[in-house]
């Protein structure tokens, strides 16, 4: 026997109108309260009720569909952590507001945005989130009446984006190694990014250091850019520190401009018989890998989830604002997740061996 609204509107003692929304996700939105909402999927769980999705779609007009699409030259969004992280918690979103998922580019595809365009233009998608930086966007994606979410695009000024601030995370390891007595303080990133991909995150170490009093040193790392697989990435960070190292006797913290960076330093500081978090604190950036080091990482994290989650909402926004071309903004901020590899500065130079 179907189970309908009617019947979980008549144990509930709810209208059906009420029930209905409910069920579509629309509750807390529409400040029905928590207690009915509880009330309405317990009874509907109890009776086995299941949505009829072609007539919702068929009402609605909508596909309950989001589009997720990664673009070519932004890594595997299967293999690399920093886009999985991301999709899932679009995937989370997406289906607490009663949306399944079609992913494209996530396998190499030589026209992804072409791809994600067909499906817009078949209107088998209500928006479309686009995953990953490009210098140029297509014009089309402006103008389409499906709406469009650029995800971590720097580019994306003028569109509805959904942004990663790198700034309170950093300040926050600052303050949390000026807390433990560090005063000299190292900052370690790749060049490539520290000069022309992300300059701000070192300007921004640099600026709460100074309002704290704290000297930094900048190392910069040479061999890998933007175009270095993520399988070479740990070798070459490993050349350019063994050039660098071994660390300056002031020296004692370092903060990483990346996981991966702050991951090779740990062995090698490992291998030169220095003590972390004992005799030096070691930060690393990006908050993906650090749970796998030893001493576990502190990392700044990126809340890539949360960035997922975002885009999710924004989309939702876009979609209630039919055949309105309005962009929406917003930013997710960094925090610090403080965990083994931090600690008191050190009294004295213990630490050896050392540089002058």
């Amino acid at each position: 026997m179907t189970v309908t609204l009617r019947d979980i509107a008549k144990k509930s003692g709810l209208s059906i109108p009420t029930v209905s929304l409910v069920l579509s996700g629309r509750g807390p939105e529409l400040k029905i309260s928590s207690g009915s909402i509880k009330l309405v999927q317990g009874i509907a769980e109890e009776l086995g009720y299941r949505r009829n999705y072609q007539g919702l779609t068929l009402k609605s007009g909508l596909s309950m569909t989001l589009g997720v699409v990664q673009i070519a030259d932004a890594g595997s969004l299967l293999t690399c952590q920093y886009w999985s992280l991301m999709a899932a918690g679009i995937d989370h979103a997406a289906r607490l507001a009663g949306y399944h998922i079609l992913l494209l580019g996530a396998s190499p595809s030589p026209h992804p945005l072409e791809d994600a365009r067909r499906v817009m233009d078949q209107h088998r998608v209500d928006a479309m989130i686009v995953m990953g930086e490009m210098l140029r966007i297509p014009s089309e994606f402006a103008k389409h009446d499906v709406p469009s979410v650029f995800l971590d695009n720097r580019h994306s000024a003028g569109r509805s984006n959904i942004a990663f601030d790198p700034l309170p995370g950093l300040d926050e390891a600052v303050a949390h190694l000026h807390e433990l007595g560090h005063r000299q303080l190292l900052w370690i990133a790749s060049a490539a990014v520290d000069k022309e991909g992300s300059p701000e995150r070192r300007l921004q170490v640099a600026r709460s250091a100074a309002s704290r009093g704290m000297e930094l040193t900048v190392w910069h790392l040479e061999s890998a850019d933007s175009r270095t697989p993520d399988d070479r990435l740990m070798a070459c960070y490993r050349e350019d520190l063994l050039r660098l190292l071994p660390l300056p006797k002031h020296i004692t913290a370092v903060m990483c401009g990346s996981d991966i960076i702050a991951l090779t330093l740990l062995a090698l500081l490992q291998d030169q018989g220095v003590r972390v978090p004992e005799q030096c604190s070691v930060i690393g950036f990006d908050d993906i890998q650090a749970n796998l080091a030893f001493p576990a990482l502190t990392s700044v994290s990126h809340a890539l989830f949360e960035l997922g989650s975002q885009a999710v909402a924004i989309a939702l926004q876009r979609i209630a604002q039919r055949g309105k071309h309005s962009s929406i903004h917003a930013a997710v901020a960094s925090h610090l997740v403080i965990r083994q590899s931090t600690g008191p500065a050190p009294q004295t130079a213990a630490r050896m061996p050392t540089a002058g």
